[in-house]
């Protein structure tokens, strides 16, 4: 037996825990996996619901309207055609339901694989919530390299809100797996794994290099005209108008393409599939 099987770590003594305040018990929500599994299971359904309602390319952006308008709408003030109206600007622009399914089950898939290795409890909320930051992490900076490098708009990898955010779930995320290495496990590399990845690395080339038509945008900036490129094309374009002040904040201008929107989705699922099956961690051999 391994000397680190004696040595209790930080999640045992969280699972050992009878610390309350009152009534309430803050560990115990830490431990809670079966819990957490019923609540990401809500959010995955709810958001695959909102998702057929709202349309292929929704965002969470358009419950906003609803939400903000609710008790005038129940006062006769704004008519309901109004509300929506509203919800239909902001169609495209921002966070979308596909994400919230996507990374919801992958977040299900991780929590069951992991139980099944012997990562329970309070490890195993844990290691599914920083392995699902990576998993988010990674594929943003990709798009995000990705799109300032072919639509030429490098103030994207500026943003002092977003990238530091999304190196930041890197970060922790690969601190966790060198933890969970010290403590006996490891990556699993598979045959189902590979797949993925090999379908990951097709579906971004084919985004990169897309073969269908697409519509190309002009937008004046301070330093000229922007143009959209023919690679990598986007369903959202978000352009600095003065690359120059240092704010480094753009402007969405949407173009509705559903193929395009596809293969993001596409590239989304076998990039976080991918990710997911290499870190449903496995005991190291003794």
């Amino acid at each position: 037996m391994s000397h680190l099987s004696k040595i209790k770590t930080v999640f045992e003594r969280i699972d050992e825990s009878d610390y309350h305040i009152g009534s309430f018990y803050p560990f115990l929500v830490l431990r809670n996996v079966t819990a957490w599994r019923i609540y990401f299971r809500f959010i995955a359904l709810f958001g695959f619901c909102l998702w057929l309602v709202y349309g292929f390319d929704s965002v969470i952006e358009q419950t906003y309207p609803l939400i903000d308008n609710f008790i005038p709408l129940l006062m006769g003030k704004i008519s309901f055609s109004e509300i929506v109206a509203m919800m239909q600007e902001v169609y495209g622009k921002g966070s979308h339901f596909s994400a919230v399914v996507i990374y919801g089950v992958a977040w299900l898939y991780l929590s069951d694989t992991l139980e099944k290795n012997g990562i329970t409890k309070s490890f195993n909320f844990f290691s599914s919530m920083l392995l699902t930051f990576l998993n988010m992490g990674i594929f943003e900076i990709a798009w995000n390299r990705a799109c300032a490098y072919y639509q030429n708009l490098p103030w994207l990898m500026l943003q002092t809100s977003n990238i530091p955010q999304y190196y930041a779930w890197i970060g922790v995320g690969l601190l966790f797996l060198l933890y969970s290495y010290y403590y006996g496990f490891k990556l699993n590399f598979s045959n189902s794994s590979t797949i993925f990845v090999a379908l990951a690395i097709i579906t971004w080339g084919f985004w990169v290099y897309f073969p269908l038509p697409t519509q190309q945008i002009n937008v004046i900036t301070t330093e000229g005209l922007w143009t959209s490129s023919k690679l990598f094309p986007q369903t959202l374009y978000t352009v600095d108008l003065d690359p120059t002040d240092n704010v480094y904040k753009g402007v969405f201008y949407y173009v509705e393409n559903n193929w395009v929107h596809l293969t993001n989705v596409l590239a989304k699922i076998f990039t976080t599939s991918a990710i997911v099956l290499i870190c449903s961690l496995r005991k190291k051999p003794e």
